[in-house]
């Protein structure tokens, strides 16, 4: 990986490495696999209302790292914790299909008045702003993961390093934190019984330069580049397809040019048209494809870009395919 996360914490990273992490060491409510479905995780039951506003979900008899019960408190004081207007999360967002989640996140309500309430250690209920399709999705997400609630109160600094005190309730526990150097996940022994297959242990090694993963990578030294925590550098792709199959998936990641609406001439819309419609999207990002002119001169184009499709519109085909 390139760098260190930001926060092991679900209720605060925002960013790539920290959801990664976040996904081994914590379970939310439900789970999303490769396939796209969605299976209850730490939940094992649930009922909706005629209305579709209102969820209850049944914990599964799961435990923490500790071995002491992950229960329904855990799960709503993470979620409230995020939706108090003094916790620095930047996931709030997330939370808006709640009853009240915007408005507390505000101050304008009390966090007694959000949609979440645990009627008891093994039941949680979700009060809903309106009929959401896409509930399960969006509980599937790492900011959706509880945290301990009491070994946050008794230990708030858990979050930094790795030790007894660092309580998971997923797949792996985190055995070692070497700070900008490596972060090493073993197989999480209380993890709950299922049919997934983890691996005993991923050692992740901290390193900021791309070729020097490659390097590593070539003498053996690793076993995977080139995820969504590493990049393989892109001017050496052509050597790398001699000798190896690369496998490419899509990310849904869209560069934009910006440009000033309130100054002559974009401040005129069929100016800001016409602009789009002139540029050659193709020769921007200037790959060899279909219909794209050998003679295009990219050395001045960003290597990152080269490997890009071109946009007609701002949310990328993959996402379209997983609506």
């Amino acid at each position: 990986m390139r760098s260190e996360p930001k926060s092991m914490d679900p209720r605060k990273g925002g960013e790539l490495l920290s959801a990664q992490m976040q996904f081994l060491f914590f379970e939310g409510l439900v789970k999303i696999y490769p396939d796209q479905s969605c299976k209850l995780a730490q939940a094992e039951s649930y009922e909706v209302s005629e209305d579709k506003l209102i969820y209850t979900f049944h914990l599964r008899d799961t435990v923490w790292s500790n071995n002491t019960p992950v229960t329904a408190y855990d799960f709503e004081q993470s979620w409230k914790d995020i939706l108090n207007p003094n916790f620095p999360s930047g996931r709030e967002q997330l939370f808006s299909i709640i009853k009240n989640a915007d408005a507390a996140k505000k101050g304008l309500v009390s966090l007694d008045e959000v949609g979440i309430k645990a009627i008891d250690a093994k039941t949680l209920v979700i009060i809903l702003e309106k009929p959401t399709p896409y509930l399960f999705k969006l509980l599937s997400f790492c900011a959706f993961f509880p945290i301990n609630r009491e070994n946050d109160r008794k230990h708030p600094d858990w979050l930094y390093d790795a030790g007894p005190n660092f309580l998971c309730n997923g797949p792996f526990i985190l055995e070692k934190w070497d700070h900008e150097n490596q972060i090493i996940a073993a197989r999480n022994p209380k993890y709950r019984k299922t049919e997934d297959l983890h691996p005993e242990k991923i050692i992740f090694n901290i390193v900021e330069n791309d070729a020097v993963t490659l390097e590593m990578f070539e003498k053996g030294l690793i076993d995977v580049i080139g995820d969504a925590l590493t990049d393989i550098p892109l001017e050496a792709i052509p050597r790398l397809e001699k000798k190896w199959t690369i496998s490419r998936e899509p990310k849904a990641c869209t560069i934009l040019i910006h440009i000033n609406t309130d100054k002559v001439p974009f401040n005129h819309p069929k100016i800001r048209k016409a602009f789009s419609l002139a540029i050659n999207r193709q020769e921007l990002i200037g790959l060899s494809g279909k219909g794209v002119k050998k003679n295009i001169a990219t050395e001045h184009i960003n290597t990152a870009y080269q490997a890009s499709c071109a946009a007609t519109n701002l949310i990328p085909p993959c996402l379209k395919e997983n609506s």
